[in-house]
């Protein structure tokens, strides 16, 4: 059946506008101690800003597009509740911050069921929308362990900042990096690239893929398997940079645009450089950063890379194939 081509940016600007100016707000103000302030402000950065421009490079299939739109609408909504709970104290019983933030788990929730559905008209998903479902499919474990950081509560004996840790790296490596490997997938189809880069490109989609729940494994039970997962997504990323640099960035449109994408990828050799180090320095024993430390520069270092690149992918909006192989949406 041809599908209609339909806009993805339905009320883009103003959902992310409103939450940018939200989380400006914020800034000043501590929401935790210590560290858990910076990683709480780095969450509520991809949950306000980042997570509305994400979710508008989605492009809906006209099956799907009464779903999407509710749920971009749902999003608000499900911000601004899980940032009130960060003004309530961590673990306060009834009405409190894990009640907030359960409303962010279950839009994310209906995030990952749309995630599933716009799967199903593909007999064989194309890698580039299969890596996007995937960030949809993560984002409620993220959401999960956010409620369990509000509640306070400590599973497996974690500290509250593994706890939160745990959360950020879902909606950041789970969440956001798959849905940029997306647009990069998109333009990649679009242009005569060789196919040396088009089968690193699918290794790109694999690691990145399996690279956030065998970390979250490797943590939770083997320190062994979370070096090991760590070097083997940081090499992932890393390569995705390299594919960056040399394939896209040539292929986009735009100065500015191929400036911003060469700087996010830039940025993400080095953070992942510092995430392989603390992996496998955590392993062997011999740690050359602690955990605000790397919060400070592979935290914000990070959210530098979702930044560039959003914006670049926001303007450049690669089309998205459809299952026919014929139209096109986005």
């Amino acid at each position: 059946m041809q599908r209609k081509e339909v806009n993805p940016t339905w009320n883009t600007h103003e959902l992310a506008a409103s939450g940018g100016v939200f989380w400006l707000l914020l800034v000043p103000f501590p929401l935790a101690d210590g560290v858990l302030n910076t990683i709480s402000k780095l969450l509520l950065l991809t949950i306000l800003f980042f997570c509305p421009l994400l979710l508008s490079l989605i492009s809906p299939v006209e099956e799907n597009i009464f779903f999407y739109s509710r749920l971009r609408l749902l999003q608000l909504w499900a911000a601004f509740a899980v940032t009130f709970s960060f003004t309530v104290q961590q673990g306060t019983p009834g009405a409190g911050p894990a009640l907030f933030a359960s409303m962010w788990l279950l839009f994310t929730l209906l995030l990952a069921l749309y995630g599933v559905l716009r799967l199903l008209p593909w007999r064989w998903p194309r890698a580039e929308e299969l890596v996007i479902s995937a960030g949809l499919i993560y984002l409620p474990v993220g959401a999960g362990w956010l409620v369990l950081s509000r509640l306070g509560a400590n599973p497996l004996g974690f500290s509250d900042a593994i706890v939160l840790l745990t959360a950020i790296h879902f909606h950041y490596a789970g969440f956001a990096i798959p849905i940029l490997v997306g647009m990069s997938g998109r333009l990649l189809t679009r242009s005569k690239a060789p196919s040396w880069a088009t089968m690193l490109y699918r290794a790109v989609v694999a690691g990145v893929i399996v690279g956030p729940p065998l970390i979250a494994l490797g943590i939770t039970f083997s320190r062994p398997l979370e070096a090991l997962a760590a070097t083997i997504f940081a090499l992932t990323l890393m390569a995705y940079s390299l594919l960056t640099l040399v394939i896209i960035v040539p292929r986009v449109s735009n100065r500015a645009n191929q400036i911003l994408l060469s700087l996010s990828s830039l940025i993400l050799l080095v953070t992942m450089l510092l995430a392989m180090g603390y992996a496998v320095g955590g392993f062997s024993g011999w740690m050359a950063l602690t955990i605000p430390q790397m919060v400070q520069f592979h935290g914000w270092g990070n959210a530098l890379v979702v930044l560039f690149a959003l914006i670049a992918w926001v303007r450049e909006r690669p089309e998205a194939m459809v299952p026919n192989g014929e139209s096109k949406i986005g």
